[in-house]
């Protein structure tokens, strides 16, 4: 629930650095789907973490050693898959 909640908060973090930092008015269609992007990426990782979090599970004794377990099992997939969802 947490990544998707940070997937939603992503929005209007994006739409204030778009609208005041950049100062663009302008929101057109291809900024709207873009959002469905930032959907994906987020959703993305969150698959890749919660497989990394049930493979952890299997050799963790306790809940600090399998988050640092499944952190760094999915830390470089996770990279990858946004560097290139981004790029895209």
């Amino acid at each position: 629930m947490s990544g998707l909640a940070g997937v939603v908060l992503s929005f209007p973090v994006t739409w204030a650095f778009y609208s005041v930092v950049l100062r663009i008015r302008y929101m057109g269609l291809l900024n709207f789907i873009a959002l469905f992007v930032i959907v994906g990426i987020g959703v993305d990782d969150i698959f890749v973490f919660h497989d990394a979090w049930c493979q952890a599970g299997r050799t963790a004794r306790s809940v600090e050693e399998r988050m640092a377990v499944a952190y760094g099992r999915s830390l470089h997939a996770m990279s990858i898959t946004s560097i290139t969802d981004s790029g895209a």
